[in-house]
């Protein structure tokens, strides 16, 4: 089986604000006809949803993180996400597609472990998942974008929100994936030219849900990723979280078959920060835009504050 290149992205370096507003914009040139969904990040790590990180998920007494299964793993996300539904009900919040059957769902998906495993999460209960998802709760799903400027945002802010010691570490990061590319990894892909990594089958998933009753992701343009494995696996057997690095190194190889590119990694300095976020804002993305209400206003406020207080380190 031939090997994946080394770098399984196109690397694009910028050094202003202004290049990478340039870069990212839809006629920039860099990307062809297609469905093109972007995610920002505030540093430079591997694109890992956070159910899978253990900073995120309620610790187990009995197992480490590390060795939970997938069962275990499985009824930790649909704990929170079964107690984001009951708290927002008792609160009289209205719930997407909530119906007697969604109910019932929620209180018997994982009696059969076998089937619960396999099919989690379940399509029914997608549109909550993502509601949980954009207001903080972890879950499967990776965050992405119709628009590359709220992933722009999303970058720039997290980097203005990080410490002083997190700062040295920080970087601007968007990425930009064809969503119409179907994502289907074999098992036993190789990795890089050291080592062969053995992978479960699986297939990624693009998840589209209601904007209907979801402000955020109506306002944010909101897209998820998911990963499923295309074999069931052992309910207790040692879960294995992948992070979608690979996934996405698959389609984009495939894609440079047909001398097509699927992949994109746009990359600028954290000091380009507060310019970008200004930039963004005369395209019309704030926090006061990107979420609508009253928070989204304080969010706007406190971006403000931060690009007149942050003090960067010198070079």
């Amino acid at each position: 089986m031939p090997r994946m290149p080394q770098r399984f992205y196109e690397l694009v370096t910028c050094a202003t604000a202004t290049e990478l507003v340039d870069a990212i914009s839809p006629t920039s040139g860099h990307f062809s006809n297609g469905d093109w969904i972007f995610r920002g990040q505030g540093r430079d790590l591997a694109l890992v949803p956070s159910a899978y990180r253990r900073e995120r998920m309620r610790p187990m007494k009995s197992r480490r993180f590390k060795d939970w299964s997938y069962l275990s793993q499985a009824r930790a996300e649909l704990k929170l996400v079964h107690r984001f539904y009951k708290i927002a009900d008792r609160a009289g919040l209205s719930i997407p597609e909530d119906s007697y059957e969604l109910r019932t769902l929620l209180e018997t998906v994982d009696r059969n472990r076998e089937e619960f495993v396999r099919d989690w999460p379940p399509g029914q209960l997608l549109a909550l998942i993502a509601l949980a998802q954009h207001h903080g709760v972890a879950t499967r799903l990776l965050d992405w974008t119709h628009s590359p400027w709220v992933a722009a945002y999303f970058a720039a802010e997290t980097v203005l929100n990080c410490t002083a010691a997190e700062r040295t570490e920080s970087r601007i990061v968007v990425w930009a994936f064809d969503a119409s590319i179907g994502i289907a990894v074999p098992a036993n892909d190789e990795g890089d030219e050291d080592e062969v990594v053995w992978r479960t089958a699986g297939i990624v998933e693009v998840v589209t849900t209601p904007y209907g009753n979801n402000r955020n992701l109506a306002a944010q343009r909101g897209v998820h990723l998911l990963y499923r494995l295309t074999d069931a696996p052992k309910p207790m057997a040692r879960v294995r979280r992948d992070p979608f690095d690979h996934a996405l190194q698959h389609a984009h190889a495939g894609a440079m078959k047909d001398y097509e590119k699927a992949l994109f990694k746009f990359v600028l300095p954290p000091t380009e920060a507060e310019p970008l976020l200004r930039l963004l804002a005369k395209h019309g993305v704030t926090g006061a835009t990107l979420f609508p209400g009253f928070d989204g206003v304080a969010r706007a406020m406190a971006e403000e504050d931060a690009c007149r207080l942050i003090k960067w380190p010198l070079a």
